[in-house]
Formats: structure tokens, C-alpha cells, sequence
């Protein structure tokens, strides 16, 4: 709730100003005429907008906060022996399970690192997760879907 102090309990300076408070101190503050409540400004107006503006820039960023990185970023993802690299654009990220030919060199380099480790298993595993891809694909043909819908 927002209020305008007339009378400040304890801080006579800021009497005049505009506060947001808890909606107990704002009742109070009404009760024992110490302020008078203050509407928001209507959705959409420059002062709504120059209000949200201010509460942006004051808000400090929780820990719980999600943060989207606007742009492109290049990564390694590692995880149960399997190594991928990862491409987040504006938040969206996509997994390559190998360098895509935009890959920045040293992201580039680290998969190649990180793969050649045991280059057997690696080509193990590409064939595997291609073998698995292959059955995937043959089960949704043959599917109920894939036959009503003919997927081809």
C-alpha cells in the first residue's frame, strides 16, 4: 500500500513523501491520521510506467530469481560419461552432439578434449545414441499415430 506521510511518527523529514508499507502500517498510519493512502497510477500512463521503472531499478534480485541471458552463449554439458555441447540463445538452449560448424573454437576444442579421452567409447556412444534414434523414429511410423496421420 502506498501512503503519503503528513505526520511521521518518528522521522518528521519524511513528511511529504510517498511510501510504499505494509498494508498494517497503512492502516495504521490512516487510523491515527499520521498519512492519507495514495492510488496507483492507471495501467498504461507514463506515470504507471515511470512507477515500474522505479520499482525495477530499487528491486534487488532474489536468489529464487530466474536470470535469461539475452544473446548466444556456448557451453560444455557433461553428464554420466556423455559429453554434449550446449547452445543457449535468449534463454532457449539446444544440445549438439557434435560442434555445430557456428561453435566458438575453444568450446570447439574442450568437446574435442573431453571426447578423446577414449575415442572407442565416444564412437560407441555416437552410434548408440544414433541406433536409439533410428528405433525411435521406426516406432512412431509404425505407431497408431504414425499409421492414421501417415507419417512418412
Amino acid at each position: 500500500m502506498r501512503i503519503k506521510w503528513t505526520n511521521h511518527p518518528y522521522n518528521p523529514e519524511l513528511n511529504g513523501t510517498v511510501e510504499h508499507v505494509p498494508v498494517s502500517v497503512y492502516e495504521s498510519a490512516i487510523t491515527f491520521r499520521q498519512g492519507v493512502g495514495v492510488a496507483r497510477p492507471n495501467y498504461g500512463t507514463p506515470e504507471w510506467a515511470a512507477e515500474r521503472a522505479l520499482a525495477d531499478k530499487n528491486r534487488v534480485p532474489s536468489k529464487d530469481d530466474a536470470v535469461i541471458l539475452m544473446g548466444t552463449a556456448w557451453g560444455l554439458y557433461q553428464q554420466l560419461g556423455k559429453v554434449a555441447i550446449i547452445k543457449t540463445v535468449n534463454g532457449e538452449s539446444f544440445f549438439y552432439e557434435q560442434p555445430p560448424a557456428e561453435c566458438p573454437e575453444k568450446v570447439r576444442n574442450a568437446f574435442l578434449n573431453a571426447t578423446a579421452d577414449d575415442p572407442v567409447a565416444a564412437a560407441e556412444a555416437l552410434d548408440a545414441a544414433k541406433r536409439s534414434q533410428l528405433a525411435t523414429e521406426q516406432k512412431e511410423k509404425t505407431s497408431m499415430f504414425g499409421v492414421l496421420f501417415k507419417r512418412t
